[in-house]
């Protein structure tokens, strides 16, 4: 059995109930073997990397809004808040306020420009990889030829970052190389069709180096979201690149931050 399904139900259900038995009972496997197996592909047994995503995407939120502590440990599915902030301390070494407190607003550099745009929905042709960001464009150098034998022709690619990597090891951090593909296309091996739904976004453009673009991310979330009423949703952001002769121009990139509906 493909435990990419599975996988995807874990990380689109962190708040729910992912207790063991529930997750053998969606594979069909006893808890037994489905520990065994989870293990094996995924690097982390089931409940460590619930526990694991949990805790890390609570840390995102700490340093993206303004939402109270207990509010973002019910999110993350802890029954309260001291549960939470035990667990928090484990996992980071400070509580979730210090934590905050150490991943303060910093000015947006100049050049900051954002806006709000609204995208259609569309299916994107993806494949998952584990490891730094940096390998981004060798994932999408692979996606790229795929979608030259089927035909599909598109003028930028996009990588989905489910992962902050000053929160996450680099090499647990998870991404999703991606391109628009039309309605006739099917799953085929790792390549997974995924439909993404339409929605509003917050979008800028930036071409400086990583540390710049991360002030840019932190703007959009602390400051610039807040001024304007809007909430950005639990959905991971993504960055899209322009396709060149030489494959897809990574210092060019158009940041998209889902946002909650209004």
């Amino acid at each position: 059995m493909d435990l990419t399904p599975l996988v995807e139900y874990v990380e689109s259900h962190l708040a729910g109930d992912l207790s063991l038995d529930t997750l053998a009972r969606r594979s069909g496997w006893s808890p037994y073997h489905l520990h065994r197996r989870f293990h094996a592909a995924v690097g982390e047994p089931p409940m460590h990397y619930v526990r694991r995503l949990r805790l890390e995407r609570a840390a995102v939120w700490l340093k993206h809004t303004s939402a109270s502590v207990t509010a973002i440990a019910l999110a993350a599915g802890y029954g309260s808040h001291e549960g939470f902030t035990r667990a928090f301390r484990a996992h980071f070494g400070v509580s979730p306020v210090r934590y905050r407190a150490a991943a303060s607003a910093t000015s947006p550099p100049s050049g900051y420009r954002p806006r709000l745009a609204r995208l259609p929905s569309r299916r994107l042709a993806c494949t998952r990889n584990v490891g730094p960001y940096d390998g981004a464009g060798e994932a999408l150098a692979r996606l790229a030829e795929w979608a030259a034998k089927h035909g599909v022709r598109a003028s930028s690619m996009l990588v989905i970052y489910r992962d902050d990597q000053e929160v996450t090891a680099p090499e647990r951090t998870r991404y999703d190389a991606a391109i628009v593909v039309p309605e006739s296309l099917e799953s085929e091996g790792p390549i997974q069709i995924r439909s993404q739904p339409a929605g509003d976004y917050a979008v800028f453009s930036h071409a400086g180096d990583v540390a710049e673009r991360r002030r840019f991310y932190q703007a959009t979330f602390r400051t610039w979201l807040p001024a304007i009423g809007r909430h950005a949703a639990a959905q991971p952001p993504f960055e899209v690149y322009p396709l060149t002769a030489v494959g897809p121009d990574m210092a060019a990139t158009e940041v998209h931050i889902p946002l909650r509906p209004r």
